[in-house]
Order: C-alpha cells, then structure tokens, then sequence
C-alpha cells in the first residue's frame, strides 16, 4: 500500500508540473522552394523523448515545456532543421530545403561517394536530353562549362582533334591531355595516335579525335577530376586530369519501357573574319614592296580596277587590258554549313534487368564547300540481377563514319593548312600572274575545293563487362573487362592545282590506324556508415591497362593519269614514302587503394595511395609511387552556422598529393632506327637504317606536386552555388627531347 501510494503523489505530482509548466505550439512545415506542404515531417525536442508528426496537410500541435527554446524539425531527403522559439509566438512556419544536392552521388576514380563527402576538386556536369542534342561531340558539351577546364580545336572543321586543358598545362614536351574514362573503360585522348617516327610521317598521319563515338545524349554524367587528391587514384593515367563519363541505363520504373525519338538541323557560319588586306590595299603594297627590292612594279591601279603589268620596255608598259577579279577569300571560301542530327533511344526496365538502346545518325557539313562527316551509331547497356548478390552489367557502343575533308587539311598552322591559304592568298584572280607566288607553299583557295581530296572511314567498337557480388553487408567485391577498337584510314589527293601536287605532278598518301586497347579491374570496396556518426568509403583494387598499336603510312607522286586520283596508287610513277608500319605496345600494372572517412558528417579526411609499373620505363625504373591526402570540414553543419540559416551549403578543403605522368611514346630507353633511302653511283636505291635516337635507360617518371585549398558554398535553397579553389603546382623530372 505504501509503494501504491507514493506512485500515486509522484505522478499527481508530475501531472501538475505538466499542467503549469507546459505551452502549446502549432505550425506547418512546408518545402521551401516549391511551398508545397510537407507530410509526416517530424518535430521533436532534442533530448526528450516526445514529439509528433504533421498531417495532410502539413500541420502539427505539440505541447512542450515552457523552459524549451528550441525543437528539431526533420524529414527524408530534407535537411533537418532546429526551430529557435519565442516566448510571445506560438505559430511557425518552417521551411525545409531539399537534401537532393548534398546526397547527390559523384563518380570518383573506381567508385562514387556522396557529393558531401568529397575533399578534392571535383566538377560534375549534368545535361538534360533536349540540350545535349544540341552538341554534336563531347569536347561541345565541355566547352566552357566547367571551371578550370579549356577545350579547343587543333583542326577547325568536323571531327577534327581537339585539346583538353584541366589547370593548364603540365609537361612540356609529353601528352597534356586528360585521361578519358568511358563507364569504366580507358579510351585514348587526341594526342596518342600521332605518329612521330619522321617528319614526313607526321605530315601524313596528323592527330585523331580520341572521342570519337561517344553520342553526347547518350552521357548520364560527366565528372572532371582537377586536383591530386582526385586524380592520384589514377596514378601517371591521371597527371593531367581526368574526365569521367556514365552512360546513360535504364532507370525507368519497374515495368515500364520509355522511347524518345528526335530530329534536328542546326547551322554554322563564321562569327568573325581576320582582318587582311583588301585588293587596292594589297595591290599597292605589292608595288611598294617591288621598288624596294628594286623591281618594276607589278600592279596598274585605275578606278578603282587593277591590272597586271606583264612587260616593260625603254618607251612602253605592257598592260593586261582586262582588269583582276578582287576578291575577299574568307567571304568567297566560307559558307553557311548545315547538319541533321536524327535518332531515337528505347529504356526501361523489367523484372531484375535495366536495359538502354539507343541509335542515330549525323550529317554534318562545314563552312566550307567540300567539308562533309556522315556519322552513325548504337549504343547498347544492359544492367541484371543475376542474383541478391550477384550484378552483371554489359556495355555495347558501334560508331561507323566516313567524311570529306573533316579533319585537319594538314597539321593546324603549318605550311599546308588550309586557313593559312584563304588568310594569305592575293586577295586577285589574274591569270596573268598565277605563276608568281614568291611563297611556294600557297596555293589558290579555290584549289583546295576542286583538286583535293582528304578523305577518312573509321569503324570503332567499345565494351565492357563487369560483375559485382556483395560479399557481405557494405563489402562487394567488382570484377571489371573493357576493351577499345578502334580501325582508321585515310587518304589524300593533291593535284597539280595545289603547290604540293604541281611540284610533283600529283601526290597521293594514305594512313591506317589500328588500335586495340584493354582494361582490367580487380576492385574490392567496403562503404559502411556506424552508429550514425562514423562513415567509411574504401576501394583497394588491382589494374592491368594495356594499348596495342599500329600506324602504317604510304606516299607516291608523280601521276600521268590524274582522273582516278587517290584510288589508284598504282598510276604513280614514284614512291616517296614506302609503305611503312609502326608498331607501338604498352602496358601498365598498378595497385590502388582509398579511404575516405567521414565523422558526424562534418570532419572529412581522405587518403589515397597508388603504385603503377610502367612498360615505357627500363628496368629498375618502372615503378612510380603516387599518394594524396585531402581534409574537409563542412562547416555548414556546425549550429552556430545552422543557426543563421543562411547557408545551403559550406565546406571547407585542403589537399596534397602527387602525381606521374609517363606520356612518351614506347621504346624511348632504348636506340631506336629508322630506315633511310639514297641512290648509288650506278642509279640503284640502296636501303639503308640510320640511328635515330640514343638510348637512355635512365628515364624516369615526371612527376607533379600539387597543393589545394578550396570553398564550396550554396545559397538560397542551393540555386546558387560558388566553388572557389587556389592550388600550387610543381612538375620535376621533365621528359623531354634533347638533339
């Protein structure tokens, strides 16, 4: 009875305490972008345990002690938010902002991690369908998006190289584009497949677009790795960035297909002309220019009309009764170009299987006359559950394209480049004076668009497989194979119309290349958060890359048949190049491993060590060691920051790391030949091999250190967003060549 009875006083006790001591608050919890009402939202006190949760319609009513100046108001996919009260208000409106940005997934080198959870410089580019088929390539879609990333054209016409530049530029002689990485897959940049075996070579074998085939509206996501602490996961594959492509899979809902169809044209014109002389100016000039050297002058002007001077006696000029035609090369060459882009894509999902098909067709001309690209493709990924632990993923793309003229007429900028010809040429049609160009190397434009051909067919195909099997809860372990084909010809013509040609009466080469690269992953990851306030990210893994290539070059001259042009080689009286093949193989080994911890989703820390053994090297030198570390403190969820609500974001960065950059060309340790022709005393050509380069087994990797510090910070319900970084690098060791 005693026991009963002060349990009785104790609880009319507390009864009356509530009764006095408490107040009531109501209030609606709201989205505070789009005002829409928020159902089931929780508001709690901290540290008690009672609270409720809002209605239909957003609502809520809950009774709190009157001491209590603050409740926590919390909902799935929103951040949580802490409600300071006031003694004299009773009704709130809370406002949650949308957690999608923050608990958004970015692709890292061999995983992904939340966007939150990042400490390197990391950018994220993500295109809905209607814009990306604007862009006919990647380098389109890049171009000016991304901080620190320049994108440029080396060749100006359709499927022409480009350059990648992710925080400048790293080595001075070696490869400075970023590695490019296609769902997995390593695919080779523009520089790679250039030859370097002879002048003549190159002259033949100018740059290929390494993205070739990638369809811009089959690309999920595209994330640019900037700084060590990203790339190094990568090792010497990432010195100079790396670019990250997804594919798109078919994440439709359960049951259900999608089909998009699509048609478009768009154009191309000039946007701005040189400023060059205009034929009056030029005429003029070209006058002055003859008495300086003291020559007769070579121009008549009158009335606006030029006329060529064609002889000159004690009492009489010979002039061309009718006058030069003028013209402005640049309006007369370049023209509006028009390209069709038409394609569909089939999605969906069924049972255990995801699956993407998509295909499509580009016709691309260019701005001028005989520049054309036909392009098409398929892409084909299929994602299944084999098992509940067992995940097979396969990824199928075809490009087939043949074009005219797209890519560049000769190396970007050299003697032969066709911009250098529209730019330099008399700004006069005589005939008169056709046969007096002082440079040899300039042809008239319109030349190039009747007696040359450049013409290119190329077949590529990648795909991956890779199979997934959860091990235990958080701990998976990934076996990935990709490969890359790649099979390119090209020839040109070049008629007597053109310097080069009627130097040697008709001049014909032709090029190959024959690419196969193959990738090998061996990944085991483990991602698993404790007690809430511990979050663990690892990978360790084991990679075998390896790229083998042939280029083969071939040139002859001197046609007395010129109507059958590059098709018949055979009518070419003189081989200037042999045919020639040039074999390159490599191969790279590396270990990989990365942590990335965070500690109640605010303190950060990642390290990242990698080891690559590299076939280039000799030897004893072959391996390159390559660690980072990146701190990240996320500022933005501290309570004082909270308590401002201001911020949708702040984090703060530091990183440090190393990487390695190994791009040179295979065999350069070793003495190396080419092979050299000359003609003896009886009028036989004689083969013969020259060396052509000493070898060096002391070559070693180049290296980059790099440091990094850098802000993110989001604002109004994350709509705007500024991400600043500083960063310092040093590269060593620089490869270089050196007569």
């Amino acid at each position: 009875m005693k026991t009963k009875f002060f349990l009785f006083v104790a609880l009319s006790f507390m009864i009356v305490n509530l009764g006095f001591g408490q107040r009531l608050i109501k209030g609606k919890v709201i989205d505070k972008q789009t005002k829409e009402s928020l159902i089931g939202a929780s508001v709690t006190i901290p540290n008690f345990n009672t609270g409720t949760i809002t209605d239909i319609d957003g609502n809520f009513e809950l009774e709190i002690p009157s001491d209590v100046k603050r409740v926590k108001v919390s909902y799935i996919g929103y951040q949580s938010k802490n409600v300071e009260l006031t003694p004299d208000k009773n009704d709130y409106v809370i406002k949650l902002v949308s957690g999608k940005m923050l608990d958004e997934v970015v692709i890292v080198g061999y995983g992904n991690m939340k966007k939150s959870d990042l400490t390197g410089s990391v950018s994220k580019l993500v295109e809905d369908a209607k814009t990306s088929r604007q862009y006919s390539g990647v380098d389109e879609l890049l171009q000016g998006r991304i901080a620190g990333v320049q994108v440029s054209s080396n060749a100006g016409s359709p499927n022409g190289a480009i350059s990648v530049r992710i925080r400048g530029t790293n080595s001075l002689r070696g490869n400075n584009e970023p590695l490019y990485v296609v769902d997995g897959v390593i695919i080779n940049t523009a520089g790679e497949d250039v030859l370097d075996a002879s002048k003549d070579a190159n002259e033949i074998q100018t740059q290929q677009n390494g993205l070739t085939g990638i369809n811009p509206r089959d690309i999920k996501s595209i994330e640019v790795l900037k700084d060590a602490s990203a790339t190094a996961i990568y090792g010497s594959r990432g010195a100079n960035g790396v670019v990250l492509i997804t594919t798109k899979g078919g994440d439709n809902v359960e049951g259900k297909s999608r089909v998009s169809a699509y048609s478009s044209a768009s154009f191309h014109s000039t946007t701005k002309k040189i400023d060059v002389l205009d034929p009056i100016t030029f005429a003029k000039y070209k006058n002055e220019s003859d008495a300086y050297l003291g020559y007769d002058p070579t121009y008549k002007i009158e009335d606006g009309n030029i006329y060529s001077i064609t002889s000159y006696s004690d009492s009489n000029i010979v002039v061309n009764p009718y006058p030069a035609k003028q013209v402005d090369w640049q309006d007369e060459i370049y023209q509006r170009g028009i390209s069709y882009n038409t394609g569909f894509s089939f999605s969906g999902k069924k049972k255990n299987t995801s699956y993407y098909f998509s295909s499509g067709y580009n016709d691309i001309s260019g701005i001028v006359e005989t520049t054309k690209l036909r392009k098409g493709d398929m892409r084909l990924n299929l994602k299944s559950k084999v098992s509940p632990k067992l995940t097979l993923e396969n990824r199928v793309a075809l490009t087939y394209q043949q074009g005219s003229f797209a890519q560049a007429g000769s190396k970007s900028g050299g003697s032969r480049s066709f911009t250098k010809q529209v730019l330099t040429y008399r700004p006069l049609i005589d005939s008169l004076a056709e046969s007096e160009d002082n440079d040899l190397e300039i042809s008239n434009p319109y030349a190039w668009l009747t007696d040359f051909d450049d013409l290119i067919k190329e077949t590529r195909v990648s795909v991956s497989t890779s199979l997934e099997y959860k091990i235990l809860k958080g701990l998976s372990y990934k076996i990935r194979g990709g490969a890359d084909f790649r099979l390119k010809d090209r020839r040109r013509w070049y008629g007597t119309a053109i310097s080069k040609g009627g130097m040697q009466n008709g001049v014909a080469n032709y090029s190959g290349l024959n690419r196969k690269s193959y990738t090998l992953d061996n990944l085991l990851t483990y991602n698993k958060r404790i007690n809430k306030k511990h979050n663990i990210n690892t990978v360790v893994g084991i990679t075998y890359d390896g790229l083998k290539k042939s280029n083969d070059i071939f040139e002859v001259t001197n046609f007395p048949i010129k109507t059958l042009r590059s098709s018949a080689p055979q009518l070419g009286q003189v081989i200037t190049q042999p045919r020639a093949v040039f074999n390159q193989d490599e191969a790279i080994f590396s270990g990989l491993g990365r942590i990335n911890y965070s500690y109640k989703n605010r303190y950060i820390v990642t390290a990242t060590f990698r080891a690559d053994k590299s076939s280039k090297f000799a030897e004893g030198r072959q391996w390159g060691y390559f660690p980072s570390m990146a701190l990240a403190w996320r500022l933005g969820e501290e309570k004082f920051i909270k308590n401002m609500d201001f911020f949708y974001n702040l984090k703060l960065r530091l990183g440090w790391g190393v990487t390695g950059n190994q791009a040179i060309r295979p065999y350069q340790t070793l003495a190396t030949y080419f092979t050299d022709y000359y003609v003896d005393a009886n009028g036989n050509t004689v083969i013969g091999s020259a060396p052509a380069r000493i070898a060096n087994p002391n070559l070693t990797w180049e290296s980059t250190e790099q440091y990094n510090a850098g802000v993110d910070v989001a604002i109004f319900d994350g709509n705007l967003s500024l991400t600043v970084d500083a960063y310092y690098k040093k590269t060593k060791d620089l490869l270089q060549n050196i007569n």
